[in-house]
């Protein structure tokens, strides 16, 4: 992994929460360059069992790598978060964790424009 790229990761865009952006940019610049990226936009697929007919077009090594390029990048998501990030999704895959982080940015970004639309409608009446 490129450790320019991994450190600009890990030091100057740790995520705190409110940067959110600018840490997923930059933690898909390390992924693609490691071409891993897609483990943030695709579920790992459950295995099937082998009495069903789905398990005869089941690709095991495809599942197996990606099972290992999600653990690879899960470590460096983890390890550029803060500890109290880090602790709600270490048992966490990446898709998963993006996912999660996606929905509390969300919902933050929402309290924050009900806020600020709040304020701004007190001082027209004032």
């Amino acid at each position: 992994m490129s450790n320019l790229l991994l450190k600009c990761l890990m030091e100057t865009n740790k995520l705190t929460g409110s940067n959110f952006t600018d840490w997923l940019c930059c933690l898909r610049l390390v992924l693609r360059l490691e071409k891993i990226e897609y483990v943030l936009d695709n579920l790992i697929s459950v295995i099937p069992d082998k009495q069903f007919a789905e398990y005869a077009s089941f690709d095991e090594a495809a599942h197996k790598k990606h099972v290992e390029d999600a653990t690879a990048a899960q470590c460096v998501m983890l390890s550029s978060m803060t500890t109290e990030l880090q602790r709600q999704h270490e048992h966490m895959f990446p898709y998963e964790i993006l996912k999660h982080l996606k929905s509390l940015c969300a919902s933050k970004a929402h309290t924050m424009e009900y806020e600020i639309l709040r304020d701004l409608f007190k001082c027209n009446l004032q």
